[in-house]
Parts: structure tokens; sequence; C-alpha cells
């Protein structure tokens, strides 16, 4: 890479997953940010920007589960998925 590994928790990553490894198409990545960028991932376009459920879920605070049955089974929007509150249910 031609950098210093920034910390023991990065590791390379490819930017675009089509296309190989080269100095242009990789850079540091914790693994988090690696699993964010898997192309079995789907994006949802969300405040601007494109996310995907993991990272929606740690931006709005619900749970990924409940975020991705709302969006994926239940085909909510994104915003009514992120704005409904949680039913809590008591055994």
């Amino acid at each position: 890479m031609g950098k210093k590994r920034p910390s023991l928790k990065h590791s390379i990553d490819r930017i675009n997953n089509n296309k190989g490894y080269s100095p242009e198409n990789c850079r540091w990545a914790t693994s988090q940010e690696q699993m964010n960028n898997r192309q079995d991932n789907r994006k949802i376009h969300f405040k601007g920007g494109i996310y995907s459920v993991s990272q929606i879920s740690k931006m709005t605070g619900l749970k990924a589960n409940v975020l991705w049955n709302r969006l994926f089974l239940r085909n909510w929007s994104i915003e009514k998925a992120t704005t409904t509150e949680v039913k809590k249910i008591h055994l």
C-alpha cells in the first residue's frame, strides 16, 4: 500500500469488489468497514447517503434485525422503518 497500517485492527480492503487489488482500488479498513463493503449487502438510500442496514442501525439506535424485518420482510419505506417506535412485548 505504500502507507503504514493505521492500527492492528486494519487490513487491506478493495474499494470496488469487482476490480482487482491495485493501489488505486485498495485502502486500509477495519473489519466493520470491510463487512459494510461486501457485495451481498443491500444498500439503502438514507439521509442523503447510501448505507447498509448495519450502518443505519448504528445511526438510528434501532436493532439491525428490526430494520431488516421492516425493510425486507414487511416492505416498509426507510422513513417508516426508522421512525416507527418499536413495540415492547410484556410477558
